[in-house]
């Protein structure tokens, strides 16, 4: 893992590169992507820098590109806000798949020493995506709508203290990411909206995610091995501790992209709220599950409408194909210790 003290003295020193004096007009309007993407090239060739939005500013923008050896700093106080035309979204999250529509907001690839840090607010907008609401979930929705985040092939990236509401899509997305710390982070999203996940380490390794606040219609923190990454290999060395976790669907899961392999994966000291599942393992391609340890979990789970996933289970382990052309990998070697359910259904393993 990235030692803590030495990512904190390493930003501490960087120049800072304010979006302001990069050309960014910060009425909350106009679309500010360019002055940012200007700050952060910026910093970049100077060797790194904190590229900053100061406090008190709104700032709307379209998509933008991180670079090694970044600070992106949401000073307190801050608010950067999702443009909501798919003109700014140029670049997708998926190459493939059933997702490729799916437009990309923040992103990094191939990079190294990323840090995403303030305690400032980070803002999808996500209902300006939507065509329609019923009683229990916005629909339809544009299928474009954009994930707040991915991180593909990065070493070292940490998410440090700040808010984020209202995703769109996926909010935290790493993809093939190496040494991955998200700490003191608070995601609030909107419990009518779907995708919008909290959390997703995607093939990845050496992950710590820790006191964090997570309130997501979708899972809050799911562990996926997706095909379009599939070339990162196995999700493995995972630990997730000291969370609040609230959720219209799982509240921590491993699958159902399941495409590789998921190992040595520990969750303890988590409070997990009125969710409509609880602990889940939902396993349907060709990876295996083994390995995952839950530790001193309080979980409390209701029932949702029949238009979210799950039916108010506290734990649900199934291994399932997907299809008739796929041949399933297997689950073992996964062990309770001190859990405490009280909700509106049980604990299911079905295989």
């Amino acid at each position: 893992m990235l030692e803590e003290g030495n990512d904190q003295n390493l930003h501490a020193t960087m120049l800072p590169f304010s979006i302001l004096d990069f050309g960014a007009v910060a009425d909350g309007e106009t679309d500010d992507a360019p002055a940012i993407q200007r700050a952060v090239d910026a910093a970049h060739s100077a060797g790194g820098g904190r590229v900053l939005i100061p406090g008190g500013a709104r700032v709307c923008a379209g998509s933008f590109e991180l670079r090694s050896r970044i600070d992106f700093h949401v000073a307190k106080g801050a608010t950067l806000i999702s443009a909501t035309s798919i003109e700014a979204f140029p670049r997708s999250v998926f190459a493939s798949g059933e997702e490729s529509d799916k437009r990309l907001w923040i992103g990094a690839r191939d990079a190294g020493d990323i840090t995403l840090s303030g305690e400032g607010t980070i803002d999808g907008q996500c209902r300006a995506f939507a065509l329609g609401e019923d009683e229990h979930i916005f629909t339809p929705t544009h299928r474009w709508r954009p994930a707040m985040t991915c991180f593909e092939n990065i070493r070292h990236i940490t998410v440090r203290g700040l808010t984020f509401r209202n995703a769109a899509n996926w909010t935290l997305h790493f993809s093939g990411c190496e040494d991955v710390s998200v700490e003191d982070v608070k995601i609030f999203n909107d419990l009518k909206f779907p995708n919008a996940d909290g959390i997703d380490p995607d093939h990845c390794r050496r992950v710590r995610i820790s006191r964090c606040h997570i309130v997501s219609a979708d899972d809050c923190i799911v562990l996926k091995n997706t095909s379009p990454f599939a070339k990162y290999g196995p999700c493995e060395d995972i630990e997730i501790s000291h969370c609040r976790l609230e959720s219209a669907s799982a509240a921590f899961k491993i699958g159902s992209e399941s495409h590789d392999d998921f190992r040595r994966i520990r969750v303890s000291d988590c409070r997990i709220e009125r969710s409509n599942r609880g602990l889940a393992i939902q396993l349907r391609d060709s990876g295996s599950v083994e390995d995952v340890e839950f530790r001193n979990i309080t979980i409390n789970t209701r029932r949702f409408a029949p238009v979210w996933w799950g039916a108010g289970e506290a734990i649900y382990v199934t291994a399932l194909p997907r299809n008739a052309g796929t041949c399933g990998g297997t689950i073992s070697n996964i062990r309770f210790h001190d859990i405490r359910c009280d909700g509106e259904n049980g604990l299911l393993v079905y295989g």
